[in-house]
């Protein structure tokens, strides 16, 4: 009897300690919001990696209509693969291990993939990447999934339940960590957007002007500015539009414009008719006759002979050194 008793609390003692380390590791994944999604998704991967010793990791999100998934983040996997294929890779959910576990809702445990049916297309890669037990863990907040997390043991590997529910604590509390990170994008995202045309608003155009000028200034570097005017033409029938229809054709033109424009460049909306285009590291010499041409085409497609389009353009240091006088030279011109 003396002996069952110690043997139940020597068991009731290991379950505790394996709760608190469990408790431990859930505090200490659910903190880590970082400051944008790629980086939430990149210390989650990490993160996961490190706790549970394995080879590499690899983070998926899945789509709205649960058909693709998408390879997002990654960890101990190289770098020039991941600037490859992180956001570029879509695969279909049946057509690899990790979708069995995003449509089940459970993971999905191989202890070794050299025997394991669902690896058989893959011999050659899990050769070369050296691993022999995979678990793939659903992301789940509440019952929702957000994608999966494939995590890759050098060795094989037989699991047990607790570390399976380590494993699930970990997962979930990263899947709400990553949730967290886009619905906060998405609130910045929208506070910055003009609602009616999708281009950044007149408020973002100042706070964004200004962190370019003093970059402009401390780095040595170009800096254009352009401003496009919109007016109506002299074909009074064809541009009577109300305003929704003015809206729908402003973000056209928006969406015109942004597809012949570098990553880098950016669209504001500067008021009703104006729209402002922020170049950075751009001569103002070299931008006036190239992003000219991609303007007028933008606006020509979209708008045709009723209306006019009116440019100016700024360019730093030789038409201001700050972000008034740069404002100031472009609008000039403005009725």
């Amino acid at each position: 009897m003396g002996d069952e008793l110690i043997d139940r609390v020597r068991s009731l003692e290991q379950r505790l300690f394996q709760k608190a380390r469990e408790l431990s590791l859930l505090k200490d994944m659910s903190l880590f919001l970082a400051s944008s999604v790629q980086k939430t998704l990149d210390l989650f991967a990490y993160r996961m990696n490190i706790l549970t010793n394995a080879k590499f990791v690899r983070v998926y999100l899945v789509d709205n209509y649960f058909i693709k998934l998408r390879l997002v983040a990654g960890y101990n996997l190289s770098e020039r693969y991941l600037e490859m294929v992180r956001d570029k890779l879509e695969v279909s959910i049946d057509a690899v291990p990790c979708g069995r576990a995003v449509k089940d809702k459970v993971p999905h445990v191989v202890s070794d993939v050299n025997v394991d049916d669902a690896f058989a297309l893959w011999r050659d890669v899990t050769t070369m990447h050296g691993y022999s037990s995979y678990i793939a863990m659903p992301l789940m907040v509440s019952d929702r999934v957000l994608g999966a997390v494939d995590v890759f043991f050098e060795s094989i590997r037989h699991f047990s339940d607790d570390e399976l529910n380590l494993m699930t604590v970990l997962s979930n509390a990263g899947a709400l960590a990553i949730e967290n990170a886009i619905l906060i994008e998405k609130i910045e995202h929208t506070s910055i957007v003009d609602d009616a045309t999708g281009a950044y608003n007149y408020r973002h155009l100042n706070e964004t002007l200004k962190k370019e000028v003093e970059r402009s200034s401390r780095y040595n570097h170009p800096l254009t500015l352009i401003m496009m005017q919109i007016k109506d033409g002299n074909d009074y029938e064809k541009v009577s539009l109300s305003l929704a229809d003015r809206d729908s054709i402003l973000k056209s033109f928006v969406s015109a414009t942004r597809s012949r424009l570098r990553g880098t460049d950016m669209l504001f909306r500067y008021r009703e008719d104006a729209f402002c285009l922020i170049l950075p590291q751009t001569p103002k010499s070299s931008s006036a006759e190239v992003v000219m041409t991609r303007l007028y085409s933008a606006f020509t497609g979209i708008f045709g002979e009723a209306w006019d389009l009116n440019i100016s353009i700024a360019g730093m240091p030789d038409d201001g050194k700050d972000a008034e006088a740069l404002i100031g030279k472009l609008t000039g011109f403005m009725t």
